[in-house]
């Protein structure tokens, strides 16, 4: 054997025990032992983001469980590129992706270049040392989410506004996502301080730490801030999205809200439809209405994302009053930007962009008539039987009446006392619902009633349904427990969910338990 056969033999093993030339000359470094994956883990957990503990501890989990006895210049790129392959085919199938595997793969090369980065930023390993400058990234699959069909998103609509739980809160999503075509993520990040209801604007906090203001409706900005106060929130620093009970939303909420469109829309459930898919329904219609540049600002990518269309898109890049203008278009109702009525800084803002006559379907146009609503609502009772509109409704057709919103703002008018004595009854004579929620309320009390009197208790499972209405009794009477214990607590405003005295005392006559 040569000399040289010699010295490469060495080197080789020199690399197998993670062992430079430098190393042997090195004092302090001569004594080294490079830590085991079982070692090294708790202090990347620690040095690591909320975000990134959120993103990547379970693959950190996995990681430890299968490398944890090796030391981090034990494994190859090789080993990478295995580990990899194996995330990919043994991922959870989950509803909202056609591809799970490549997304969990990608998740994995993430967590695993965190670890071994972080080895090198705490001199454990050198950057040589590194397997995943040898690893190719694995490539994130082409998106399966596709612009939302009018006649399926005016179902969805429907139906978010008829289930049982919390049909404010769904309606109230729905409409957010329409119109600022955001992320969920950003979506619950919203604060009481970000939505300014004076210029019709929110503060947007999306991935990657960035934060932007978008455009809303004047009316989609006065109902996020009632809705806030009315559910306990009063400090700026106060979430938006609240459930029923008054606790910020969260992403299971979302999740549990597509779940019960998806049992009654079986398309919804078939192709895994989400409050992603809006943002891509939002975005197409911006782009075929309004062009690429508009599109790519009302979406807030980055500037970074622009360069790789050329240093053009740059330069062509749209601002915010060309996406209130795109807003204004879509939903049809006036935006501060466009109409000239908001100012900043002593200048009166103009619109960027001209007018559009065609009118959006996904978000209907406002009609001030009178006789045309009351025609709109006389359609929805032949329809549906009643006129409990969702809030979001609105009617079929190009010009579609957004009979929802109106039927919302003449009951807010008739509790302020701002509804004239004949349109007061014309609406009474064609079935109007002053208090939907008595309404509702007094329904289920009837069911509850009769249940008592055939079986003699109030006592049920949580999962019972009345078998002759379909109401979700047992839940139905969980949720005037919790609006009980809220009366204890002292929180009296009815709005917020708390239980009225009149409640209490006609649960008490069926029998209620209320512990």
């Amino acid at each position: 054997m040569s000399s040289r056969d010699d010295v490469g033999m060495v080197l080789e093993l020199m690399e197998r025990v993670g062992v430079s030339t430098q190393d042997l000359v090195d004092d302090d470094r001569s004594s080294r032992v490079i830590p085991t994956f079982a070692e090294v883990m708790p202090a990347v957990r620690q040095a690591a983001s909320e975000a990134h503990l959120t993103a990547y501890r379970s693959y950190w989990n996995r990681v430890q469980a299968m490398w944890g006895e090796l030391r981090l210049h034990e494994v190859s790129p090789n080993q990478v590129r295995e580990l990899l392959a194996h995330t990919q085919t043994t991922a959870q199938v989950r509803r909202t992706s056609s591809d799970p595997g490549a997304s969990a793969a990608i998740n994995m090369f993430g967590a695993l270049r965190f670890v071994f980065n972080y080895a090198v930023g705490a001199t454990h390993l050198r950057g040589e040392q590194n397997p995943m400058n040898h690893v190719t990234k694995p490539r994130k699959p082409e998106p399966d989410r596709y612009a939302i069909r009018p006649e399926l998103w005016e179902r969805i609509q429907h139906v978010a506004g008829e289930m049982g739980y919390d049909p404010d809160l769904y309606q109230l999503i729905l409409r957010l996502a329409l119109e600022s075509a955001a992320r969920s993520g950003g979506m619950i990040s919203i604060r009481l301080g970000d939505v300014d209801e004076k210029q019709a604007v929110v503060l947007l906090r999306e991935k990657g730490g960035t934060q932007r203001w978008q455009p809303v409706t004047p009316t989609l900005a006065r109902w996020m801030v009632r809705h806030a106060r009315e559910r306990g929130a009063s400090d700026p620093d106060d979430f938006v999205l609240r459930r029923f009970t008054g606790l910020p939303v969260s992403y299971r909420d979302f999740a549990s809200m597509w779940q019960g469109i998806g049992k009654q829309v079986p398309v919804v459930a078939k192709l895994g439809i989400t409050n992603h898919w809006i943002r891509h329904t939002t975005l197409t219609w911006v782009e075929r209405n309004f062009g690429l540049s508009v599109a790519r600002a009302y979406a807030g990518h980055s500037t970074r994302a622009l360069y790789r269309e050329g240093i053009t898109a740059n330069y062509t890049k749209a601002d915010i009053w060309e996406i209130a203008a795109a807003l204004e278009a879509l939903t049809g109702e006036d935006h501060p930007f466009v109409s000239g009525s908001a100012a900043a800084g002593g200048i009166v803002l103009t619109p960027m962009l001209p007018r559009r006559n065609g009118r959006s379907t996904l978000a209907s146009t406002v009609t001030n008539g009178w006789p045309h609503a009351i025609a709109a609502a006389r359609q929805y009772i032949a329809a549906h039987g009643d006129l409990r509109v969702p809030r979001t409704y609105a009617s079929p057709g190009p010009e579609g009446f957004r009979l929802g919103e109106w039927v919302f703002n003449r009951r807010s008018d008739y509790r302020a006392g701002e509804l004239l004595p004949d349109r007061i009854a014309e609406l009474e004579s064609i079935g109007m619902i002053w208090h939907p929620r008595k309404v509702a309320w007094a329904k289920r009390y009837e069911v509850a009633e009769r249940y008592f009197r055939d079986r003699g208790t109030l006592k049920m499972s949580r999962s019972y349904v009345d078998p002759m209405t379909g109401i979700k009794l047992g839940l139905w009477v969980f949720h005037q427990r919790h609006r009980y214990r809220r009366h204890l607590r002292g929180e009296v405003s009815p709005s917020s969910g708390v239980i009225t005295m009149e409640e209490i005392e006609l649960l008490n006559q069926i029998g209620m338990v209320w512990r």
